[in-house]
């Protein structure tokens, strides 16, 4: 039994081989186990049985039925194969599923993995989606503020003043106008040629320029010439905004010197007529240009007032009523000699604060009309023209007054003004060639205010060339006297006076620059 142990033992091996040594030796141990328990039965019964000899183990009955054991091992050795053969195919079958449950368990485990490796790739896009999503709307948010403090420094910069008095120049006759309405008495028309290109300056024919090459109405007027001619009124559906604001206020001067212009254009550009005819404006236009600036002025007196918390003070009151306005003046002599209000470098006033204050608390304002009133039959003895030339003066004083107590005392108005004093030699001034006019009467407070060295007085009775003919007009109109030349025409007090009411709108046009400028301070 040893030796079958041993020879059993001998063939352990690794895999199959040792599987099959391990079922031979689980068999020869239970052998061997039922022959130790048939020994011990047969010792049991010798010690129960004393007197009984024993009989040798091969003659025993249970003996005898007992093969030898080497005999036993033989005949079961078949049998015990097959019983092998069969646990080594159970063992296989066992050891098959489990490599296939091995296998179907890795591929759940690598299905499982891949799924989880899906889902955290899902949610690292979706983190990923909502970085980039929120690195978006933060730039968005930097730029968003970068775009809103541009803004609000333009916003800063804005002055409501600009839009709701509008002040600019009309590039067809030189006026100098404020929403709209122009002020001045009249003014020659620009040449033709300076409203079309330099191609068609030198001759060139207006049908071979391109449209980009010519001026709005020109182009415009080209084109409707033949809608124009066929009217009765020589009036266009596309005219020019001045034809149309002339109409407003009834006058077709400018349609008729339109109609003018397109005949000499539709043939072939002519050279500037050595004679034209200036444009006039009606008094109910002035008298609205007055109503606006003297708003406007008013406007900046107050805003000085609550930004500053002193405010602008002026000698004279201010009262916008439209086209009626009007103005209190307060009559009193500046203590100090001939000078300057407020020259081009802005430093000083000719009036100083004490006798500004006196004259503002001491004198009662006299009210006087801002604007021109034709004169009438039934008033013979009313002096419009002086009351007019007195209120003109005494607002250009105001704007004077403004541009001297601005905060910031580097301010230089461009066209200085100036309170020149009355001397001996000073009455009579020689203006509009030989002709001497007498301008004593509209001196105030002893003086006379200029502006760019023009009197800021209107003179309805100086003569205006027009043609060769002589036009005079009573009272409220501009009256004319001829000569030949255009020389008159552009000297004419008419004229300068237009000139010297653009100096005054583009002095009040810097006030406002300068009150959009010092807002915060």
């Amino acid at each position: 039994m040893t030796d079958h142990r041993n020879a059993m033992g001998g063939d352990k091996g690794c895999g199959i081989n040792g599987i099959m040594n391990d079922a031979s030796l689980f068999e020869a141990t239970k052998e061997e186990k039922e022959v130790s328990l048939q020994e011990r039965e047969e010792d049991e019964y010798q010690r129960r049985s004393p007197g009984r000899q024993l009989e040798p183990l091969h003659q025993c009955e249970c003996n005898s039925q007992l093969p030898p054991l080497e005999e036993t091992i033989e005949f079961k050795n078949p049998n015990h194969d097959e019983h092998q053969e069969t646990e080594l195919r159970e063992l296989r079958k066992r050891l098959e599923s489990l490599r296939k449950r091995r296998r179907r368990i890795q591929q759940l485990a690598r299905i499982d993995c891949v799924n989880q490796q899906e889902l955290l790739l899902e949610r690292l896009n979706e983190r990923r989606r909502d970085r980039n999503r929120i690195v978006d709307e933060y730039v968005s948010a930097w730029k968003g503020r970068d775009s809103a403090a541009f803004f609000l420094d333009c916003a800063r910069r804005w002055n409501v003043l600009n839009d709701c008095f509008y002040i600019w120049i009309d590039g067809k006759n030189s006026f100098a106008t404020i929403n709209g309405c122009r002020l001045g008495a009249e003014a020659v028309p620009l040449p033709t040629e300076l409203l079309i290109s330099e191609r068609e300056r030198h001759g060139s024919n207006i049908n071979n320029v391109s449209p980009r090459s010519k001026s709005k109405w020109v182009s415009a007027t080209t084109k409707n010439a033949t809608a124009t001619t066929a009217n009765g009124n020589g009036e266009s559906g596309n005219s020019p905004p001045r034809s149309r604001l002339l109409r407003l206020f009834g006058s077709n001067d400018y349609t008729k010197n339109n109609s003018v212009t397109v005949t000499s254009l539709s043939r072939k550009v002519s050279p500037a007529p050595a004679m034209t005819k200036p444009t006039r404006v009606p008094w109910l236009e002035v008298n609205a240009a007055l109503g606006h600036a003297c708003l406007l002025l008013e406007i900046l007196q107050e805003s000085s007032s609550k930004n500053a918390g002193t405010g602008m003070k002026f000698t004279h009151e201010l009262r916008p009523m439209g086209s009626t306005s009007k103005i209190g003046i307060r009559f009193g002599t500046p203590n100090s000699g001939t000078g300057v209000l407020a020259a081009a470098t802005g430093f000083g006033s000719i009036l100083s604060i004490n006798s500004t204050n006196n004259i503002t608390n001491g004198t009662a304002p006299v009210i006087y009309n801002l604007f021109f009133e034709e004169a009438s039959a039934f008033s013979f003895f009313k002096k419009n023209t002086r009351d007019f030339n007195w209120a003109l003066q005494a607002f250009l004083q105001c704007i004077a007054e403004a541009a001297a107590q601005q905060t910031d005392k580097t301010i230089a108005i461009p066209h200085v003004i100036r309170h020149e004093k009355t001397t001996s030699d000073y009455h009579i001034s020689k203006k509009n060639g030989n002709r001497a006019i007498d301008n004593s009467a509209n001196h105030l407070n002893g003086g006379e205010w200029t502006i760019g060295g023009l009197s800021i007085c209107y003179h309805p009775s100086q003569t205006t060339a027009v043609g060769n003919t002589m036009n005079s007009q009573g009272g409220g109109g501009v009256t004319g006297a001829g000569s030949a030349t255009g020389e008159s025409a552009i000297n004419s007090p008419a004229l300068e006076w237009t000139k010297a009411c653009r100096y005054l709108l583009t002095d009040l046009k810097w006030l406002v620059a300068y009150s959009a400028k010092h807002v915060d301070r």
